[in-house]
């Protein structure tokens, strides 16, 4: 995809997102719900698919928005909800991927692999979509720190689940040491990472007196801690 049409492409989707914001606020229905309503009909009346490449999705809006939801979370609040935060992004995401996977295994005749692919991945809660939706609706301050907290650390426990289902895949041997090292290197190495470069960098924003600055170098840090964290095989989103 070259520039000009990725302007193009920005261009309608920006129109089309901000026309479904009026029309969902006067229906009443959450913003994430129309914008997936809205997309629907792009499927069949598109002789291709529009959208943006999930690699740009992925590396460039991704982590802003994690870091935004990371930034503003309360650190006492975070601290008081770890357990269930911890149960929920751990063995909460394992368990729900095998429940997928095994629904999927002896309900649509899917292989084991394809239906574990498929669990790790539905079993997954879209950060995206759960922080938009708490900006909207009022829930409870513990409820919001909790979700929010999962749908932060889950990242590491679903790259580890899809990781391991593909070691399975091509060399048809697993064992269950490797999962439990898979786990915690790529879980606390993105903590470790982001710990780091964190540090690092408060003292460059106790120098800066400029609001623009500072914004441009949020943004390099929230960009380039996940990028680090990709390259070094930990979790970006937790780093």
């Amino acid at each position: 995809m070259d520039v000009t049409e990725l302007v193009r492409i920005s261009i309608i989707l920006l129109l089309v997102a901000t026309i479904v914001a009026l029309l969902s606020r006067r229906v009443g229905v959450p913003y994430v719900t129309g914008l997936v309503l809205a997309g629907l009909p792009f499927t069949e009346l598109m002789s291709r698919p529009v959208g943006l490449d999930p690699s740009l999705v992925l590396n460039l809006f991704l982590p802003i928005l994690i870091f935004d939801a990371g930034i503003n979370t309360d650190v006492s609040r975070l601290r008081s909800t770890f357990k269930p935060i911890a149960l929920l992004a751990g063995p909460g995401a394992i368990l729900s991927s095998a429940i997928i996977a095994v629904l999927l295994k002896f309900g649509l005749g899917l292989g084991w692999i394809p239906a574990a692919f498929m669990g790790v991945i539905l079993a997954n809660t879209d950060t995206v979509s759960m922080i938009a939706v708490f900006k909207e609706i009022p829930v409870p301050s513990r409820l919001s720190t909790i979700v929010e907290g999962e749908t932060l650390f889950n990242d590491a426990a679903a790259l580890v689940g899809f990781n391991l289902i593909s070691q399975v895949y091509s060399t048809g041997s697993l064992t269950f040491q490797e999962g439990i090292q898979q786990l915690l290197f790529i879980s606390i190495g993105g903590s470790i990472v982001g710990l780091v470069l964190g540090y690092l960098t408060i003292p460059v924003f106790a120098r800066l007196d400029d609001p623009l600055n500072s914004l441009l170098l949020t943004v390099a840090v929230a960009l380039g801690t996940f990028q680090v964290g990709q390259w070094l095989g930990v979790s970006g989103a937790v780093a």
